[in-house]
């Protein structure tokens, strides 16, 4: 007569069936689990790459400086602006018989700020410029309405940046300290007009809109240079 096993006995049976199976399923899940992990990390990764076309590259970069640019121009014009309301005023000015003193003024500093920020600004926005026309093709002798243009817009550029450049420049010195005696010129004190660093703010403006479309205007030639470049090669 055969035995009836305990309730213990079949339970350690069961096991001793089924452990096999389990043994063989678990490694599957945990295989399955870290190559899932594994996808979804590289397909997170992937979606955050920089842009790695030289053209792509080439236009964030050149928003990027075309942002410096306007932020420097704009600080230029306001200290322009504040250098209006901090100058030396005709009250100020302090009388010895023939001699003269004006005690200095902030506009002084604002505009030595304004006339760097100018400076700055011309030199990086004239760079771009120059680099985008050196990478396009030879010109040749005819010239059309596209490089009138720009040719216009340098002329106009580099007239408004003198003109500014000697505004600031000048209005800056006459608010230093002119001692007695010695003055601003030849002895005599100088004040500085109504107007002249608020004028110099808005040639600042002139300046840098004009070179800042003169470097896009470039930027897009040299584009449809490269562009025909590239088709000529593909054509041959």
């Amino acid at each position: 007569m055969k035995e009836r096993e305990t309730p213990l006995e079949e339970s350690f049976t069961k096991e001793e069936g089924t452990t096999p199976s389990k043994r063989t399923t678990i490694p599957n899940i945990s295989f399955l689990f870290s190559n899932l992990q594994a996808f979804s990390l590289s397909s997170l990764f992937s979606t955050f790459k920089p842009p790695t076309h030289p053209m792509e590259k080439r236009r964030c970069g050149f928003a990027v400086i075309l942002s410096i640019v306007i932020i420097l121009a704009l600080v230029s014009f306001t200290f322009c602006i504040a250098a209006e309301f901090k100058r030396s005023k005709k009250k100020d000015l302090k009388l010895d018989g023939k001699l003269c003193y004006l005690p200095g003024s902030r506009a002084f500093g604002l505009g030595m700020a304004a006339l760097i920020c100018l400076l700055v600004a011309q030199i990086i926005a004239n760079l771009i410029v120059c680099r985008n026309f050196c990478s396009g093709e030879k010109r040749t002798s005819n010239i059309d309405k596209e490089q009138t243009f720009l040719i216009a817009l340098a002329v106009v550029s580099w007239i408004s940046v003198g003109i500014a450049v000697i505004l600031i420049s000048a209005a800056t010195s006459m608010n230093r300290m002119q001692p007695y005696g010695r003055g601003w010129l030849d002895g005599e004190c100088y004040i500085v007009k109504d107007g002249v660093f608020i004028g110099s703010g808005i040639l600042v403006l002139v300046t840098v809109s004009s070179t800042l479309v003169l470097a896009v205007g470039t930027m897009r030639k040299s584009q449809v240079d490269q562009g025909r470049k590239v088709h000529a090669q593909v054509a041959e």
